[in-house]
């Protein structure tokens, strides 16, 4: 075979790599990205980006550290995949990795854990529209600030991400009872004073009919 038609044919195009590597289970992909293959590593961060710029995004109420945490989720990360086995669940333990580190951004940013600056905020993460996407924002969270760092935490996550219950019990290292004993606690004070916020008291009671009905 000619230089020129083993260079056009002799191997596999870098898109059905791609494809290839795209189409692995989360545990496959990590033993390439472990084995240093950078395309590997190129699927994985794709895979995964989207979910924790969501949790970055959700519980770091400053935009301007958004991309700094999300690059420090990563750079965290990898060295540790060598520590992973096949019974991890990949997206959750990468979800706990990027909750750290967006806390102690919130720690060391010198400001109440969950104050967010009005004009700058997070994108909106309130349901609904009333009054205000911008103002309810900022009610969920002068709410958060108010209450325990880690009950504020997971309302947020619950409530304004697309985690499901078990992927937040593998976040929390705990048993799936276990966080919904703490999410039912952590609601109860969110919602009760969310009900006593002209911002949020209608969403609020909405809420509440529809957990009351059959």
């Amino acid at each position: 075979m000619s230089p020129v038609l083993h260079a056009l044919f002799g191997r596999p195009s870098h898109v059905a790599e791609l494809q290839a590597l795209r189409e692995m289970g989360d545990w496959a992909l990590v033993q390439r990205v472990r084995d240093q293959d950078a395309r590997a590593a190129e699927v994985f961060f794709d895979r995964f980006v989207h979910d924790i710029e969501r949790v970055v995004c959700k519980t770091l109420p400053y935009p301007s550290a958004w991309d700094d945490a999300v690059s420090e989720t990563f750079a965290r990360a990898l060295p540790k995949l060598a520590e992973l086995g096949p019974e991890h669940k990949i997206r959750a333990w990468l979800l706990g990795v990027a909750a750290n580190v967006a806390r102690e951004h919130r720690r060391a940013a010198r400001r109440p854990h969950w104050e967010t600056a009005r004009e700058d905020g997070p994108e909106s993460v309130a349901p609904g529209s009333q009054p205000d996407a911008r103002e309810a924002i900022s009610a969920v969270h002068d709410l958060c600030a108010r209450m325990a760092e880690g009950d504020a935490e997971l309302v947020l996550l619950r409530w304004f991400s697309t985690l499901e219950l078990t992927e937040l019990a593998e976040m929390r290292g705990v048993s799936l009872a276990t966080l919904k004993r703490h999410l039912s606690r952590a609601e109860c004070t969110f919602f009760e004073m969310a009900a006593n916020d002209a911002r949020l008291a209608e969403w609020s009671a909405r809420l509440q009919r529809a957990k009351e009905m059959p």
